[in-house]
């Protein structure tokens, strides 16, 4: 049976079977929106906390040291993976060099993304937490 779910993320409607695999991307249109990294903290400090900017399947955002954009590629299984990763290179201090790796690391390691309210998860094979991002509006 196919349940309609209305997703809190503000970035449409999708059709599933499995409430578990919900994603944000598979009826996103153009809609945009903006989350703030909130997880790990050790990654969400400082003057320029990391964002991303979601618009339909495309991803552009800021570690507080370079920009990067990506695209989502949402799979028939519920996973979801960020391909054409693409970012700039300029040299940041030590700390945003490591915050920047993590978050490169992270979003190039996502299986699996959730959407609950004001907060996107992005999720490993085992569904663990990698980043967490809530709304910046």
């Amino acid at each position: 049976m196919l349940i309609l779910r209305r997703l809190i993320c503000g970035l449409g409607f999708v059709v599933v079977t499995d409430l578990s695999s919900v994603n944000c991307w598979a009826q996103a249109g153009d809609v945009q929106k903006t989350w703030m990294l909130e997880e790990p903290k050790d990654l969400a400090q400082g003057q320029s906390p990391p964002s991303l900017t979601v618009t339909g399947k495309s991803l552009s955002g800021t570690t507080g040291c370079n920009s990067f954009s990506a695209t989502l590629q949402s799979q028939p299984d519920g996973r979801t993976f960020v391909t054409e990763f693409n970012a700039t290179r300029i040299l940041c201090s030590s700390e945003r060099e490591r915050i920047e790796t993590a978050i490169f690391q992270a979003l190039q390691a996502t299986v699996f993304t959730e959407a609950n309210g004001n907060s996107l998860r992005f999720l490993n094979s085992e569904r663990q937490p990698l980043l967490t991002w809530k709304s910046a509006s």
